[in-house]
């Protein structure tokens, strides 16, 4: 992140001969600005509750945020009595209190693991908890205070013990989303709720034995989302459904279901007997021994638990719970049933920016994770807004003046006027959830999507919506097993490439795939195109200009000719990440094509393939304005690159505050200019060299002041002067 709201970056000359219809090709410097952040948000993820050594009840709320934070809230006065940045994550799933009320926290994307003190308000990051994985989604620690926590993309289980962690291994063999875990002591066994598609691991840890006791018909879930044990019980939510499965943690046989809308169930109720839930907005507590269940008189006024805890107050014990992710809470007088719902004050921040483009209205728009809200950036006025309830757009497109967005993770694709709220125009089922890729194409009325599948599902599709009629087509696993990650339109064809990453293991056993298709026949046979690229997994980011087509490929910056069918490659990145989204590029007026991947911003010449690294970390999504700014971000900013054309003047570049340029003619004497007027020797000149000048001093024969306090001395015999065109200058301004 740049700590200068300006910086420049002045780059060497480059001799740019390449030219082409429609592009200007010349010397540029750049200027990268950081515009602003165009979201914030105050998104609580999950929260836990606890007290400290003193008594004093705390819920302890995962804030979204860059960098994501930790904010303590007294339950009973609403206070923040302390707030922690979770340096390195910008979200978080997994807290959890542990007996000695201790918080511990898992972070994401970095993988890391906290651990906070409330009494000494302590904050202590531990480190990354296994090499391979992003997010920590649960966390567990068991009787002997060893703590525990569930990975993705690994799918497994750690360990940390005595300041050290220990990677345990996959839970279950193809299953890369380790979600939720519960810890039975009675037999010292770890359950891990895995996906996808879902399943239960009982996992021994005193003998390392692994035994699934999912039922079959549960196994189509996409994953086990949540697990609590409770008085020798087993709870096990399922993900997007409203039902939680019951198991005997000794014996694991299936007791049944229950229906309950909140995250999972509370630990067990200082009585012994019962644990709470939440369903159709209400308290929900469920006597163990009878399967009794009971709702509370008052409801939780129109959401759900995403958290229950049980804490103390003098000697009163309440069940406290975050209810959605805007800071409402409740607290429950376990003893009267006395139900108070009231709301903290969430602390504003900076949303993580998942994807940006630019709008035919000539607008900048941004879409975040997690958080719903867009952000718009005017240029013109050079100010935010924002609108409501749009949810993460994987990809956007205009096809006849109109702004299409493909949402996650429904599949949605939706049409946006702004400043309203985006129109649903239809949903691509077919186990598809992320719209990645789409595009129009000249002379039609079809918008191409290409989509990466849910989990669980294997092999993406092209869908083709006619903006006209309103039908749309699917095609699935039109590259078999394949998602179709980036689409371009090129002269009369389509063009869409793949990823190898769509739910089945092909590394090593296929490569992705450049195809394209007649855009007038979207139910024809797509060809495929021999790139001559060695093994790509990836080949994502497409873009094309009248003659070529543009993409990136494994950290490959490589453009393939249509007519010669040849490729040409550049390295940008030695390694790369992501399965289907981790790179950009645009074509930039200047003719230059400008590019992210791995954090890296880059420009390359389509003619020479010269490279230049414009900023080597933290640069994720680039777009293009119509005011021909190329924007890019970092985390939750917005920054701009703007691209100014150097006006040459023989062999030097005009610029602000110069007067005239003098060529010797001769060898002639630079002279450095003293304070008291005197001239002293600097070096002697040679024949040929240029010097821009920027003022004129009467003194001896006559000065030119060539920068720094240095002076050519006039001669018509060995210094030629001559000061700048006036179309030289028009140019320049």
């Amino acid at each position: 992140m740049m700590k200068k709201s300006v910086l420049f970056l002045i780059l060497a000359c480059v001799f740019l001969v390449f030219s082409q219809a429609g592009s200007v090709l010349a010397d540029s410097s750049y200027q990268i600005s950081k515009v602003g952040k165009p979201i914030t948000n105050s998104t609580a993820i999950t929260a836990a509750s606890g007290n400290d050594a003193k008594g004093n009840a705390y819920m302890y709320i995962l804030l979204q945020g860059e960098p994501a934070q930790l904010v303590v809230f007294n339950l009973f006065n609403k206070k923040i009595v302390d707030q922690k940045a979770l340096t390195g994550s910008s979200s978080g799933w997994a807290v959890e209190v542990d007996g000695k009320g201790e918080v511990w926290i898992g972070g994401t994307p970095s993988n890391k693991l906290y651990k906070y003190n409330p009494n000494q308000k302590k904050l202590t990051d531990l480190g990354k908890a296994t090499s391979g994985s992003t997010s920590i989604h649960d966390i567990e620690v068991d009787h002997h205070g060893n703590v525990y926590g569930s990975t993705s993309y690994e799918g497994g289980l750690f360990k940390h013990s005595n300041g050290k962690f220990q990677n345990l291994g996959q839970a279950a063999s193809g299953k890369t989303i380790g979600r939720s875990l519960a810890y039975y002591p009675g037999t010292n066994t770890m359950f891990v709720g895995v996906g996808a598609n879902a399943d239960l691991i009982a996992w021994n840890l005193s003998t390392n034995a692994k035994k699934s006791i999912l039922p079959p018909q549960y196994k189509n879930a996409t994953s086990v989302y949540d697990l609590d044990q409770a008085g020798g019980v087993l709870f096990a939510k399922l993900e997007n459904k409203h039902t939680i499965l019951m198991f005997d943690a000794k014996t694991y046989k299936f007791k049944g279901e229950l229906t309950a809308k909140s995250r999972g169930v509370s630990k067990l109720a200082p009585n012994g007997n019962d644990v709470y839930y939440t369903n159709d907005y209400h308290l929900q507590k469920m006597d163990l021994q009878t399967g009794k269940v009971t709702a509370s008189r008052k409801a939780l006024q129109g959401t759900e638990a995403v958290s229950l805890d049980f804490v103390k107050k003098g000697s009163k014990t309440y069940l406290a719970g975050l209810l959605g992710n805007t800071g409402t809470f409740f607290t429950y007088d376990v003893a009267s049933e006395e139900l108070v719902v009231d709301r903290f004050v969430l602390p504003e921040a900076g949303v993580p920016i998942y994807n940006l483009a630019a709008g035919p209205d000539g607008n900048i728009y941004t879409s975040s994770y997690v958080s719903e809200k867009m952000g718009v950036y005017h240029p013109q006025s050079k100010t935010f807004s924002s609108i409501p309830r749009v949810g993460q757009v994987e990809s956007f497109a205009t096809v006849n003046g109109r702004f299409y967005l493909g949402v996650y993770p429904a599949g949605i694709i939706s049409e946006l006027k702004a400043p309203s709220s985006p129109t649903q125009l239809f949903t691509i089922g077919n186990g598809q959830n992320r719209p990645v890729a789409m595009t129009g194409a000249k002379g039609t009325n079809y918008l191409f999507i290409g989509t990466h599948p849910k989990s669980g599902e294997i092999g993406g599709s092209l869908t083709i919506y006619d903006t006209i009629t309103r039908n749309h087509s699917v095609r699935r696993n039109i590259v078999k097993d394949q998602s179709v990650i980036s689409l371009t339109a090129h002269q009369s064809y389509v063009y869409g490439s793949t990823s190898i990453f769509s739910g089945k293991n092909l590394e090593g056993k296929q490569n992705a795939v450049l195809f394209r298709m007649k855009s007038t026949s979207p139910a024809g046979k797509i060809e495929i195109l021999p790139l001559g690229i060695k093994n790509p997994r990836m080949i994502h980011a497409l873009v094309s200009d009248t003659k070529k087509i543009y993409g990136l490929s494994d950290g490959n910056f490589f453009s393939y000719d249509p007519q010669t069918k040849k490729t040409q490659t550049v390295n940008i990145v030695k390694n790369t990440s992501g399965r289907f989204n981790n790179g950009t590029l645009v074509i930039g007026n200047d003719g230059l094509i400008y590019g992210t991947v791995e954090g890296t911003l880059f420009s390359v010449h389509p003619g020479t393939f010269k490279k230049e690294i414009l900023k080597s970390t933290g640069a994720e999504r680039l777009t293009k304005g119509a005011d021909g700014v190329i924007y890019f971000t970092s985390k939750d900013e917005l920054f701009s690159l703007k691209t100014h054309q150097k006006v040459m003047w023989g062999k030097t570049e005009l610029v602000k505050g110069q007067i005239g340029k003098a060529t010797m003619k001769q060898a002639a004497t630079l002279w450095k200019r003293n304070d008291d007027g005197t001239l002293e020797k600097a070096r002697t000149l040679k024949a040929g060299e240029e010097f821009r000048v920027y003022r004129y001093l009467a003194e001896k024969n006559g000065l030119y002041g060539v920068g720094g306090g240095l002076f050519i001395e006039k001669s018509t015999s060995s210094v030629l002067y001559e000061t700048p065109s006036k179309s030289k200058l028009a140019l320049l301004k």
